[in-house]
């Protein structure tokens, strides 16, 4: 290869790297945010967004595309243009993430909009009560982590995460919080009961949550599927 070649090909790879980083740092949520829904929110909206999804939906685009700049670099060091179709596969993995997860931000925020103060959200011709996702958890249901929820008493509605690993030896866990870096638990009850939110744990605030996803999955869907499954 020529000099020139190798200047090149060294540029996707230093674009690579530097994508990778913004995607770290954005799933850390440490700098600026670069999201659309950030950057064209106005000065009022900006105080009530809460930036962590869209922290996350930066970050696995930046990381997305730093793997196809690293594809673009390998395709000019051994002279494959076959690779570029790698390239092709994730950028179009990219957009169509973008897609998804914006749908899926709208649902969530519309959940919570919708709730507006409500407690909990409906199952069947009552509202899941606090025993009901209690028991969710303690009898390790499937799909049951990343499970989000917010604080109608918040103006800013921060999404909070809960779940349950299996493979851990303290499987419950709490993302943010009180405690720097999130907690883990060994038990439901333990994660229930942690006063972690304001000095205070779920079971003391559940007047004021309002849950958003359950295992991941929009409220909508989630009652959706419960429906169907009472119904085989």
């Amino acid at each position: 290869m020529t000099t020139n070649e190798w200047i090149a090909a060294i540029i996707p790879f230093a674009l690579a790297g530097a994508l990778l980083i913004l995607g770290v740092r954005h799933f850390r949520e440490e700098g600026v945010l670069l999201n659309n829904a950030w950057l064209y929110a106005s000065p009022e909206e900006r105080k009530t967004l809460n930036k962590k999804p869209y922290y996350r939906q930066s970050a696995v685009v930046f990381c997305i595309l730093s793997a196809a700049f690293v594809v673009v670099g390998l395709s000019l060091v051994l002279r494959n243009d076959r690779i570029l179709l790698l390239e092709i596969l994730l950028i179009a993995a990219a957009i169509i993430y973008a897609i998804v997860s914006s749908v899926r931000i709208m649902r969530m925020n519309k959940n919570a909009d919708e709730a507006g103060g409500e407690a909990c959200v409906y199952e069947k011709d009552g509202r899941i009560d606090f025993k009901t996702l209690f028991d969710l958890f303690d009898s390790k249901a499937p799909n049951i982590d990343e499970t989000s929820f917010c604080f109608r008493t918040d103006p800013n509605r921060v999404e909070h995460f809960i779940g349950y690993l299996p493979q851990y030896e303290a499987p419950y866990w709490i993302g943010l919080c009180d405690i720097d870096g999130g907690c883990s638990f060994e038990t439901a009850k333990e994660l229930f009961e942690a006063p972690v939110f304001d000095g205070r744990s779920i079971k003391d605030r559940w007047d004021e949550v309002v849950l958003l996803q359950i295992g991941a999955i929009g409220m909508e869907d989630w009652r959706a599927a419960q429906i169907a499954g009472r119904q085989k």
